[in-house]
């Protein structure tokens, strides 16, 4: 069972916000903070983010290294 399918009733999660992966959650609020001129000294993950792969690039692709 998906995390959005068990907590949208007992949260209010709008019927529009779908499915998101914890990288692209991450990566997502990174990049919100940027916009707002917003920088993170340093970057702390566990060990799922360490494995990911597609994670890291995209940390390096965006300069957060």
């Amino acid at each position: 069972m998906s995390l959005r399918r068990w907590a949208a009733p007992t949260v209010g999660v709008p019927d529009e916000v779908g499915d998101v992966s914890k990288t692209r959650l991450a990566l997502g609020l990174l990049d919100r903070l940027a916009g707002q001129g917003l920088t993170v000294p340093v970057h702390v993950a566990d060990a799922g983010y360490g494995r990911s792969v597609s994670f890291r690039l995209a940390l390096e692709e965006c300069g957060w290294p």
